[in-house]
């Protein structure tokens, strides 16, 4: 379902970058310690041109588990500085 509703979205969205990560493998112990539980999880962050490495956690704005086509781009305005 999750992955769905993101293929949805990115036909319509200019810019858009989806990297799938499981987070139970051992390279992504930062990953999993923050969402090992909550999966599927959209963790929409802004890539900034300074390329800055910002706190993950803090930064990011995120859907767990079940979400809509309309709650996406919500996050995806929100995390553009457009909401």
């Amino acid at each position: 379902m999750a992955k769905t509703v993101l293929a949805r979205v990115k036909r319509h969205r200019d810019l858009f970058e989806y990297k799938e990560i499981d987070v139970l493998k051992p390279r992504q112990k930062q990953w999993k310690d923050l969402y090992e539980f909550d999966t599927p999880v959209l963790h929409v962050q802004r890539i900034h041109h300074t390329y800055s490495k910002p706190d993950i956690a803090t930064e990011a704005r995120k859907l767990m588990h079940r979400f809509t086509e309309e709650e996406v781009e919500a996050l995806i305005e929100e995390a553009e500085g457009h909401a």
